[in-house]
C-alpha cells in the first residue's frame, strides 16, 4: 500500500511564501517617491541689470511634496537676452547678456515651468555740472546727467563733505552753504547712480569764494579796491594761487585767482576785480 503524505503543510509553506512576497512588494512601493506633476520656480519673475557681473538664482521645487526632479534643459526665448545654466541642487543660474525681456523655460521629462526675465539697461555714465560761484551763503543747483538715456532707473543719491563744518546737500542736488564758512573750504560734492549693478559716480571738488561786491557778477568792468577779508590775513602773500584754476567749474567764468601783497585779485572773462 502507498502512503500519500499530507500535503497542507506544503501547501501553508507556499501561502507564507506569498504573502511575504507581497508584503516586501508593499513595503517597497510605499518608498517610492510620488510621480512629478509640477515644478515651482522661484522666483516667477526676474529682473537684473545687463551689467551684473554675478548671476540671478532660481529655486526650483517640486509639485507633489517628495517628487524628484530629473534631468533639467534650460533654454530662453527670444535668445541672445540672457543665458541660463543648471547649476545642480534644483537650482538654475541666469546670466544676462543685453538689455531685453525673455522667457526661461525648465524641463524635466515632459514636466515643464517657465520663469520671465527682464534684463534693465543700466547707468553707464554720470556727469555733474553747476554754473553758479560757492561763496558763503549762497544755495547751488547742481546738474547730473545720466547715460545713456534708456536707462531704466535713473534715480541718484547726493552725498557732500567739507574741509571742517557743516554743510549740506538735498536728493535733488541742491547744495546750501552756511553763511558761517572760511573762504577756501574745500567742499566735495558726490553723486551716485543707483541705477546700475556696478559703480558709476560722479565727483566735483569746490573752493568756497570770499563774497563779493554787488554788482561784481554783473560784469562791472572795473577794478574794485577793498580790505582784504580777515580771513585771509593768514595766506601767502608771495603771489601763490588762492584757489588754483583747475579745480574751479569751467562755467564760473572764473580764470584766475590769485594773492599778491594782501590783494586778492579775481580773473574772469569779462573783468577784473581786486579786493
Amino acid at each position: 500500500m502507498k502512503h500519500i503524505r499530507n500535503p497542507k503543510p506544503f501547501f501553508l509553506f507556499l501561502l507564507c511564501a506569498a504573502l511575504a512576497l507581497s508584503a516586501c512588494a508593499c513595503v517597497l512601493a510605499e518608498g517610492d517617491p510620488p510621480a512629478l506633476k509640477k515644478i515651482v520656480p522661484e522666483p516667477k519673475a526676474v529682473k537684473i541689470y545687463a551689467d551684473a557681473a554675478e548671476p540671478e538664482v532660481v529655486t526650483l521645487s517640486a509639485d507633489p511634496e517628495g517628487a524628484v526632479i530629473g534631468e533639467l534643459e534650460c533654454s530662453s526665448k527670444p535668445e541672445g537676452i540672457v543665458e541660463a545654466r543648471y547649476a545642480g541642487e534644483n537650482r538654475v543660474e541666469i546670466l544676462p547678456l543685453k538689455a531685453g525681456k525673455a522667457t526661461l523655460t525648465v524641463k524635466s521629462g515632459k514636466i515643464k515651468a517657465s520663469v520671465s526675465v527682464t534684463v534693465l539697461q543700466p547707468v553707464t555714465s554720470l556727469t555733474l555740472a553747476c554754473d553758479q560761484l560757492p561763496a558763503a551763503g549762497r544755495t547751488l543747483q547742481f546738474r547730473a546727467e545720466t547715460e545713456p538715456k534708456n536707462a531704466a532707473d535713473k534715480s541718484l543719491e547726493w552725498s557732500v563733505k567739507a574741509g571742517y563744518g557743516s554743510i549740506k546737500i538735498d536728493q535733488n542736488g541742491r547744495l546750501t552753504i552756511p553763511e558761517r564758512i572760511a573762504p577756501g573750504t574745500e567742499i566735495t560734492v558726490r553723486c551716485r547712480a543707483l541705477g546700475t549693478a556696478g559703480s558709476v559716480e560722479a565727483v566735483q571738488a569746490l573752493t568756497t569764494l570770499v563774497s563779493l561786491p554787488d554788482g561784481y557778477e554783473q560784469g562791472v568792468a572795473a577794478m574794485k579796491q577793498y580790505p582784504l577779508p580777515e580771513a585771509l590775513q593768514d595766506l601767502s602773500t608771495e603771489g601763490k594761487d588762492w584757489i588754483p584754476p583747475d579745480t574751479v567749474p569751467e562755467l564760473t567764468g572764473i580764470q584766475e585767482v590769485t594773492l599778491e601783497d594782501n590783494e586778492l585779485y579775481i580773473v574772469t572773462e569779462k573783468d577784473v576785480a581786486n579786493i
